[in-house]
């Protein structure tokens, strides 16, 4: 007798709930991915006791006849793909068929539906994956989906889940990123029948971000938007001084897909390089548009995570969009430079007549899915080199300083540079001018030689002496190396360094980066060298100490050496030349810092990444104190 069997649809079923239905959360993605796919503009979600209670999911989407809902309950029935072909553009948000007849084997499960021009629709009751019962429903127009007891018959997957808080806290995640993927849809959530948020339709991402996150964070957060070789990125990223300890709050989307992406990870961490310290992380929320027959999400039946046909060339479009907006922040000339990006020829560029011939249909299936959102504002975008026919994102504008927001992320295209080690994909240059959120403060005066104390219209602010004049001495220094116009200053002693063997070989193979940087360094024979000038503004104290600590640095850190050799060896030269130079400032003194701070490119962190200041907003201190305006 054979050994091997066809396993019964009941245990298949509940194999494949355990791929496609981890937690309570999960059974909301798909649910939500149905009426997405339906056309719908509004979604309700309604939990309780964190889901394994009840799940209900109700939207005003086409719904289905009754034949429909009752196919819907079988494995791989789906209405969203039909032939081998179509797995390789994948334009809706389910597609496997496995997820309803997976959640309907693992729970209570009850489907309400009617399609919009019927007189009556259809409710289905099923158990454990059996149905019970069909009947015609008197239910309003669209798809009602309540899911109860969930893992009622799995009590070892029911076991493992965490708990309530730590599962909402899932689920309100899923939920953020539902409203944050698609603006044309009115998105509500309610725990216990509490309100957590109801958000209607927007029309632009900010607007929307500010509903969920606050207004205050959104005034803090850059527009993003830039095109090149078929990718269109639009957005939001925080500035450097708004980082996190995990990657948490960076939320990408691709054709409105919520997505997991080391690549766009990687990209946005390369654009972030000394900007933040090590570690963490900058908020943001990316949208990508890109033909979907380069990516593919058929990689996880969960479909968060996706794979890119062009992997590196995402990452380094993610770096030169992040850039551009962070050049932006600053508004001056120094270098923040954008990564140097491959060939765009590489990337295929997508134009409507490039697309396959049913792309159009099968972007706007099912027929009722609403019109496409508007396609974002790409006129000041670096080579604009495609269109596709549905876009899901949308412009990028401020709620209250529109103007300065604008001003702020205006990127001036201007002829390249010959001298420039500019991205052929990134060549726009901003003109220099004083950071304006420098313009309104007002000296307080200094603490503990430190710290600089100033407030503004909107708060106090904490200014770090060494961290300024950390970040303006490695912009002077980056600017005059990148420019190739290294000034000096000649020693009155020159500085004699006597040097291990092993130290002087190290010297020896980075001596052209060092004098580029300004410092005159000759060899003297054997392990010796001579310093006889430094670089212009560059304080002249210490001078052996400071070249042992680059030593010490250039040993220790291989790594940071062969990614970024000249900017790890200046951020080393601006930190030990720095390092305790602490006094008291004359009022003139602060006001020529803080000055030089406001024409800095990136005066929000040093060059490690660490703050340079610190505000607390009026609100920020009545929230502290624990009063209210």
């Amino acid at each position: 007798m054979s050994k091997i069997q066809i396993l019964k649809e009941e245990i298949s079923n509940r194999i494949a709930a355990g791929e496609v239905i981890e937690r309570p959360a999960s059974v909301i993605k798909e649910l939500v991915d149905n009426s997405i796919d339906a056309g719908a503009t509004r979604i309700f979600i309604n939990i309780e006791k964190a889901g394994t209670r009840l799940i209900q999911v109700s939207d005003n989407g086409t719904g289905m006849d009754r034949d429909d809902a009752l196919l819907c309950l079988e494995a791989h029935a789906t209405s969203k793909i039909r032939k081998v072909e179509d797995l390789d553009s994948i334009t809706t948000f389910g597609f496997r068929g496995e997820a309803i007849p997976s959640i309907a084997s693992v729970s209570r499960f009850e489907l309400n539906t009617r399609q919009q021009d019927s007189i009556e629709g259809t409710r289905v009751i099923c158990e454990g994956g059996t149905i019970k019962d069909v009947e015609a429903s008197g239910c309003p127009a669209g798809t009602t989906i309540s899911i109860r007891n969930l893992f009622y018959n799995v009590p070892a997957r029911k076991k493992f889940l965490r708990s309530d808080a730590t599962e909402e806290a899932h689920i309100h995640e899923i939920a953020l990123l539902l409203a944050l993927s698609r603006l044309d849809i009115h998105v509500e959530l309610r725990f216990n029948g509490r309100l957590i948020f109801s958000v209607p339709a927007a029309d632009d991402i900010r607007t929307r971000a500010a509903l969920l996150f606050g207004r205050d964070s959104m005034k803090e957060m850059l527009a993003v938007n830039y095109a090149e070789a078929g990718i269109m990125v639009t957005g939001l990223v925080s500035r450097p001084g708004m980082s996190r300890n995990t990657r948490k709050e960076q939320r990408v989307f691709i054709n409105g897909r919520p997505v997991a992406a080391p690549a766009i990870y990687n990209g946005i961490k390369e654009a972030y390089e000394g900007l933040i310290i090590k570690g963490r992380h900058a908020p943001c929320l990316l949208y990508y548009v890109i033909n979907p027959s380069r990516v593919d999400i058929n990689v996880h039946p969960a479909k968060r995570e996706v794979r890119f046909k062009e992997n590196h060339l995402i990452g380094k479009i993610t770096a030169a969009a992040v850039s551009n907006a962070l050049r932006g922040l600053a508004g001056s000339n120094i270098d923040v430079k954008p990564p140097t990006l491959p060939d765009p020829t590489i990337g295929e560029a997508v134009t409507v007549d490039s697309l396959p011939e049913d792309t159009e249909a099968r972007t706007i299936a099912p027929p009722s899915i609403p019109p496409p959102m508007p396609v974002p504002d790409i006129t000041r975008v670096t080579k604009p080199t495609f269109t596709l026919p549905t876009p899901v994102v949308a412009p990028v504008v401020d709620l209250e300083h529109k103007e300065e927001s604008e001003a702020s992320s205006t990127l001036e295209t201007t002829e390249e540079n010959s001298e420039a080690k500019a991205s052929p994909l990134a060549k726009s240059k901003a003109t220099a001018k004083t950071n304006s959120a420098f313009d309104d403060l007002e000296i307080i005066g200094q603490y503990k030689k430190r710290y600089i104390l100033a407030h503004n219209k909107s708060g106090i602010v904490l200014i770090s002496i060494g961290a300024a004049k950390e970040r303006i001495l490695f912009e002077k220094l980056q600017s005059q190396v990148a420019n190739k116009k290294s000034e000096s200053q000649f020693l009155l002693l020159p500085v004699t360094l006597e040097l291990s063997p092993a130290d002087a070989r190290l010297v020896a193979k980075y001596l052209d980066k060092i004098q580029d940087t300004g410092f005159e360094i000759d060899h003297f024979g054997g392990s010796t060298y001579v310093v006889s000038a430094v670089p212009a503004s560059f304080p002249n104290e210490n001078i052996n100490g400071i070249m042992l600590d680059l030593i010490d640095q250039l040993k220790e850190n291989p790594r940071e050496l062969k990614r970024m050799s000249e900017n790890f060896i200046i951020q080393t030269l601006c930190r030990s030349a720095l390092k305790k130079n602490y006094k008291v400032l004359a009022p003139e003194e602060i006001k020529h810092l803080i000055n030089q701070l406001g024409q800095a490119q990136m005066p929000y962190s040093c060059p490690a990444g660490k703050p340079v200041l610190i505000h607390l907003s009026d609100n920020e201190l009545l929230r502290r104190f624990g009063k209210k305006e």
